[in-house]
């Protein structure tokens, strides 16, 4: 009898027949476990208990202060969580990780006349 195409575990259906990739749920890429963000003495947001697994498109929405810059600021290692922990590609976030690429919002406001539109797109 005949097994039906993808039915090997083994076949990451690209002719390679390698093993298929490493379960993203056993190693994500950002892990939050009951996190929370205090800013002087205000709780911004707490009982954060979250995985992204790698490559997952993620979008942050809510209403102004409900701490969406604040989760970034955490994921970045630029703002300090008050409770919980967070591991980023596997460890405590730090500040300036090179595997970690970031535009803030407002990013022309710091860098006045210094860029162009041609400079952005050449």
């Amino acid at each position: 009898m005949a097994e039906l195409p993808g039915s090997d575990p083994t076949d990451l259906g690209d002719g390679s027949g390698g093993p298929p990739p490493p379960d993203d749920d056993a190693n994500p890429a950002v892990l939050f476990h009951n996190a929370a963000v205090t800013r002087g003495g205000r709780t911004i947001w707490e009982r954060g208990d979250f995985t992204i697994p790698h490559g997952a498109l993620v979008v942050v929405i809510g209403p102004n202060g409900s701490g969406k810059t604040t989760l970034l600021q955490a994921v970045l290692g630029l703002q300090p969580l008050s409770a919980g922990s967070l591991e980023v590609l596997g460890a405590p976030p730090k500040q300036g990780d090179p595997r970690i690429g970031y535009v803030p919002q407002n990013y022309t406001a710091t860098i006045g006349n210094a860029v162009r539109a041609r400079d952005l797109v050449a």
